[in-house]
């Protein structure tokens, strides 16, 4: 081979070879790094939407605790309302029949009563008859004012009989006016039976229809007739329950104060053995026909129980019952009222149009809110969708999955939450829910709360795509391969309900689905569920036991794009590499062999004994001596580069060119080379360590292959900044989720503290000491506002203190519009004070005192009027978070003073009505002792005439 065609091809492999193995590893090592980003970029997107999901449903199992305890505080409300209506009109009815008691046992000591028997019976007797003229005439005498008698106290009727049982007079003059008594059956007539009792004391007769009076309900109040000591006969009142007026059994009983629009009260009666309704229903018009009236509550009250129940009606409806005995003489009574469960417990504040639970789920973004009895009975929803009124354990939808964790919650007694499932009731989309029982003081289960989530409740957490290109998305899988949650690549198939209507469409069965639900965390390359080459990772999700899959997904095309990009460019860069070597080669051969083809010429010359004058025709003016000498440093430098060649093939870049003078142009460019070799080589390292805060240095506008570095380190530093942001962007959102949790757990906290039967100043103890504490307050007050009856005015009286020392001139009732207590009273609005004057209130301690810096003072309302105000202060300022929670707990403090206050109320009722039903018991004893003494002074006074 010859000596040019062997420096060029030496030439071109050592400058090739080098450039091809650095641009393949540097072309790997790129690949690489940008494909370990990618997968590193999915583990933080993984991460965040898993920490997403699992915060989203504990902040519903959160929402549904605290939806509990408000269930129980309202119907806890209820049941005091409840039972204040029920005793304030067995009072009543107390109160009824002992005034009527009392009026008959006076009526039964007056003379001239005795003495109108004694003459109707006296003209019946002697005509054989009623209505003769003497009877007409007496009665023309006496019937007016025995009539006004039995009209004042509105009796159905006033009846004066014999003590030979025959009725001699009835204001009403029914049939029964002039019968004998003795000739009908004791057993079928109440009127004899009334008489029978009457003969010895003051008696009633409980209600039964009577004939003589078109088969009314009649009670009889019998007394017996003294004249100078003698029994004479009996007085009989009678009692109509057809009576409405407001002083009746019935006005008493089916007034409707305080029992809102279902509710209603009615007495029931022991009678031969059955249990009888004595008064009428409200929904009905009349009586209902004496029905037999067979449940619980009624025997219970009539078992001398008092009490409130959730019973079940026989037309399948949920009251809310309370029950007590009614306490009458001679009579075995009981009275009930009852109200729909359903407006029971959800009521609607002030004016507003919506119920609380209403609001509840338009506020917290739920579909619908549903109440179940424990025997399965859906009593009520805020949608009103076709499963309310439905029984969950019998009824159609019993094989839902509601109703499936409604039993789970029922049996366990702990919280539930359901998989997401075709709802029917709801049009039949995809629902789930979270249900909480509500447990009695002896662990039975009251009644279920049970929230509906939308089928899009967790779209807006899988719908950010932030940092995911163009065709990159997350998406949930559930445990039958169904998706959970909407799809962004194939939302007509594979969203969440086109999933569960379509399941041979919409199933989800890739390799990175099945690993998570076997319990796996990773990433790989695979394909998704279009057959598309993705990059995944992928991760379990455990809801309440229910297992999903969370897959992230990139496109492998769109991730890896600019890794191909940057092999596009290094291969192109090396073709004009290529070319380049190969020029500068031919060159250089060229420049080196034609001097030594001239030198060989002049010593094949020299050889054939040829001298020549002439001077070799080659550049510069060369003797031999420097023929030899140049030839000497020619191979010298060829040695050189050799050497330095070998190196670089062997990937050292550290040695250095010397050059052999500053026209050395073949050292020049190997110094070029190498040194551009040298900045591909560390930033490739750089790069593939993680580090993009370095720029390549770039060596003209032509360095296409320093360009390509700069945009790849541009475009790995983006990916990297992108990362970090949507990391500071989870710390923000858990700091917001603290702040909910901090403000949910204070209404629970504070809902406990007021729970159970507490007197008004526990109560207030309560509250205010949960408050400073919770809110690290230093000092507190609580005041309640109480209304004078006479003048029609107020006062909030101080109940309730924390580290509070009342001062000398610091009163502990404050009127209205005095101070900032009774000025916040007065505007019913928060007042916030952050300069507290000296003289106001101190904190004060074992070590000292000093002034608050900050105070707040918050009124709070019941059915939006004024039912007190407290205040809290504190050296530091108080946050709006706190603020809000202040202003929402306003509405559960101001319940449970009100249920608090209208229980004591209730309590000096009955001791009032007790009071005053003793006070008559006595003027009515005092009363027949007296009529008694004059009978005696009667009875000796005849002794003595006749002595």
């Amino acid at each position: 081979m010859k000596i040019r065609t062997r420096l060029l091809a030496t030439t071109l492999i050592i400058s090739i070879l080098p450039l091809t193995l650095v641009g393949g590893l540097s072309l790997w090592k790129s690949r690489q790094a940008l494909s370990e980003q990618t997968f590193s970029h999915l583990q933080s997107v993984r991460q965040i939407k898993k920490s997403q999901i699992e915060g989203f449903f504990k902040e519903r199992r959160e929402d549904v605790l605290v939806l509990m305890h408000m269930v129980a505080l309202l119907r806890q409300d209820a049941e005091q309302k409840l039972s204040s209506v029920q005793m304030n009109k067995i009072a009543q009815l107390e109160a009824f029949f002992q005034e009527r008691l009392s009026n008959i046992a006076v009526l039964s000591q007056d003379e001239w009563i005795a003495q109108a028997l004694e003459q109707f019976d006296g003209a019946f007797q002697n005509e054989g008859k009623i209505g003769g003229l003497a009877w007409k005439s007496i009665e023309g005498r006496l019937g007016q004012g025995l009539k006004k008698i039995q009209q004042e106290y509105d009796y159905f009727d006033l009846l004066l009989i014999s003590k030979d049982a025959n009725v001699a007079y009835s204001t009403r003059q029914g049939i029964d006016l002039g019968q004998n008594l003795n000739t009908v059956v004791p057993e079928e007539n109440a009127l004899r039976r009334a008489f029978n009792k009457g003969l010895e004391q003051v008696a009633i007769e409980d209600f039964v229809p009577y004939a003589a009076a078109d088969n009314q309900a009649i009670a009889f109040i019998s007394a017996p007739l003294y004249r100078f000591g003698e029994l004479t006969g009996v007085l009989v009142l009678a009692l109509s329950l057809d009576s409405h007026a407001p002083a009746s059994v019935n006005g008493i009983v089916q007034r409707s104060e305080g029992l809102g629009e279902t509710g209603e009260s009615f007495l029931i009666t022991h009678q031969q053995e059955q249990h009888v309704y004595l008064s009428a229903l409200t929904s009905a018009s009349t009586l209902p026909d004496r029905k037999t009236a067979k449940s619980i509550d009624v025997q219970l009250g009539l078992d001398s129980e008092t009490g409130v129940m959730i019973k079940m009606t026989s037309d399948k409806l949920l009251k809310l019952s309370a029950y007590a005995p009614v306490k009458i003489p001679g009579l075995h009574w009981a009275l009930v009222s009852q109200i729909n469960l359903e407006e029971a417990i959800t009521p609607k504040l002030g004016k507003e149009k919506l119920d609380f639970f209403s609001q509840y789920i338009v506020h917290y973004d739920y579909h619908d809110l549903v109440l179940v009895h424990p025997e399965g009975q859906i009593f009520y929803t805020v949608l009103k969708e076709d499963d309310y009124g439905t029984n969950l354990f019998e009824d159609e939808y019993s094989d839902t999955h509601l109703a499936t964790l409604v039993k789970k919650v029922h049996n366990s007694g702990k919280l539930g939450v359901s998989d997401y499932a075709l709802y029917e009731p709801s049009n039949n989309e995809p629902a789930a829910f979270i249900a909480q029982p509500l447990l009695s003081s002896n662990g039975d289960v009251e009644l279920i709360v049970a929230l509906q989530l939308h089928d899009n409740s967790m779209g807006e957490i899988m719908a950010k795509r932030t940092g995911m290109g163009e065709q990159g998305e997350s998406y949930l899988v559930g445990s039958d391969y169904l998706m959970r949650s909407n799809a962004f690549l194939d939302p007509e198939h594979h969203s969440i309900q086109a999933s569960l209507h379509n399941p041979d469409k919409g199933i989800v069965k890739t390799p990175s689905v099945q690993a998570a639900l076997e319990g796996k965390t990773g990433e790989h390359i695979s394909e998704n569920y279009l057959g598309q080459a993705v990059l995944s990772a992928y991760t379990p999700l455990n809801i309440a036991g229910q297992r999903w899959a969370l897959i992230v997904d990139i496109n492998r095309h769109e991730a890896l794009a600019e890794a191909r990009k940057l092999q596009i460019m290094i291969a192109g860069l090396m073709l004009i590499i290529i070319l380049f070597c190969w020029w500068f080669a031919s060159r250089f051969t060229t420049q080196i062999v034609s001097p030594l083809l001239l030198v060989r010429n002049q010593l094949k010359s020299l050889s054939h004994g040829e001298l020549l004058d002439t001077k070799l025709d080659y550049q510069g003016n060369n003797e031999i001596a420097e023929i030899i000498t140049a030839s000497k440093q020619l191979e010298h430098a060829l040695r050189s580069i050799i050497v330095q060649a070998n190196n670089i093939a062997a990937g050292d870049y550290n040695n250095e060119i010397k050059l052999l003078s500053e026209k050395d142009e073949l050292g020049q460019a190997l110094v070029d080379m190498i040194t551009t070799l040298r900045g591909v080589v560390r930033q490739a390292n750089l790069i593939a360590e993680g580090d993009y805060s370095s720029e390549v240095r770039v060596l003209s506008d032509a360095d296409q292959l320093g360009l390509a570095l700069v945009n790849m380190t541009r475009t790995l530093r983006q990916m990297h900044e992108e990362n970090s942001s949507a990391l500071r962007k989870l710390e923000q959102e858990n700091a917001q989720k603290n702040r909910q949790d901090w403000f949910k757990t204070g209404i629970s906290q504070l809902s406990e503290r007021m729970s159970g039967q507490q007197d008004i100043a526990t109560l207030s103890k309560n509250i205010i000491s949960f408050l400073a504490n919770y809110l690290q307050a230093q000092i507190g007050t609580f005041y309640i506002y109480q209304s004078n009856q006479q003048t029609h005015q107020g006062a909030l009286k101080l109940l309730g203190s924390y580290a509070y020392t009342r001062r000398k001139n610091m009163s502990g009732e404050v009127v209205l519009g005095e101070g900032l207590v009774g000025q916040a009273a007065l505007e019913k609005q928060l007042i916030i004070i952050t300069a507290v004057p000296e003289d106001y209130m101190q904190i004060q301690s074992s070590v000292g005192e000093a002034v608050p810096e900050n105070l707040v003072i918050v009124p709070f309302n019941y059915e939006n009027q004024l039912a007190g105000v407290f205040e809290l202060g504190r050296f530091t300022a108080f946050s709006e978070d706190e603020l809000n929670l202040l202003q929402q707990i306003t509405q559960p403090i101001g319940i449970a003073v009100n249920t608090a206050e209208s229980r004591l109320q209730m309590q000096e009722l009955l001791e009032q009505s007790r009071a005053q039903a003793e006070e008559l018991r006595t003027q009515s004893e005092e009363l027949q002792n007296y009529m008694r003494n004059c009978a005696r002074i009667m009875k000796n006074y005849k002794a003595n005439r006749k002595n």
